[in-house]
């Protein structure tokens, strides 16, 4: 005879299962409920559930994608502070594809769940064409997303992360001009001043 908490994970799988298939959202309330409802490595299992079909996708990711902000919270703070990372991925992040996407209001959300250094090392991962989540969202014109990205980054970060380039040498800058993204390109200028105004005034304050 099963437990109940199996129970809850099985229907919780398949749910999860057909929000891989469908465009059928999950309902968030019901999803922390039932995520509490089973074990931790029962809650682990699913969030890192790998639908076959879809590659790499995990619920977080597919989440992400689809500007699902509220799913994202509640799978990732179901999670233990330490393990929310791993299922973050090491290469194309939910935080990559929300910022492709647009998905401002998911980009927090994503953040808003990780410590400090957490936040820095999702923001400075990159995908295999060495492009961070900035890049992303500097490509697609994504302006409001960028800058939700560089909130979470000192001015030397926000410097760093501006000043990176891709796999073809491209920096985020360089990619909303040649995307002819003005508000975005704009943006990132300012930002590269502001942060290089701050530091230089930091460093005259300790002559």
């Amino acid at each position: 005879m099963s437990s109940p908490g199996s129970d809850v994970a099985a229907q919780l799988g398949e749910a999860v299962k057909h929000y891989f298939r469908s465009f059928v959202s999950l309902d968030p309330t019901k999803l922390k409920k039932q995520l509490s409802e089973v074990s931790y490595e029962q809650r682990i299992a699913i969030i890192q559930l790998h639908y076959r079909s879809s590659g790499e996708w995990t619920p977080v990711k597919k989440a992400a994608f689809r500007g699902h902000s509220e799913i994202v919270t509640a799978l990732l703070t179901s999670l233990k502070e330490e393990d929310r990372m791993n299922v973050l991925g090491d290469c194309e992040t939910p935080l990559h594809w929300a910022s492709e996407e647009g998905h401002t209001d998911t980009v927090t959300a994503i953040l808003e769940c990780l410590t400090l250094e957490q936040q820095l090392k999702l923001i400075s991962t990159r995908d295999n064409c060495g492009r961070t989540a900035i890049h992303w969202a500097s490509q697609k014109g994504h302006t409001e997303t960028v800058q939700s990205n560089l909130n979470y980054l000192s001015p030397q970060q926000q410097l760093e992360l501006i000043s990176v380039q891709n796999k073809y040498c491209k920096t985020p800058i360089q990619l909303a001009f040649s995307e002819r993204h003005a508000d975005t390109e704009c943006l990132l200028r300012e930002c590269q001043l502001r942060a290089e105004y701050a530091l230089n005034a930091k460093k005259r304050g300790k002559l």
